[in-house]
């Protein structure tokens, strides 16, 4: 089981709150931009990967698989 853990990115104030390997994202996890735009879903060595979703600043929503 993976301890999850919030870590502040960049100095733009990208964040993300979730599971993580060497304080990387990887696992479910939420990053969030600094505009307000979230994306929740699953992480692999820091980068998005597999399922997640979308949600935009006007509350449209988008699920992808990347």
């Amino acid at each position: 089981m993976m301890k999850k853990i919030t870590l502040k990115l960049n100095k733009n104030g990208d964040n993300y709150i979730g599971e993580h390997k060497d304080y990387m994202p990887h696992g479910q996890g939420t990053y969030t931009y600094p505009d307000g735009a979230v994306y929740v879903g699953e992480f692999k060595d820091g980068f998005m990967h597999g399922q997640g979703t979308f949600i935009y600043v006007d509350g449209t929503t988008e699920f992808c698989e990347i």
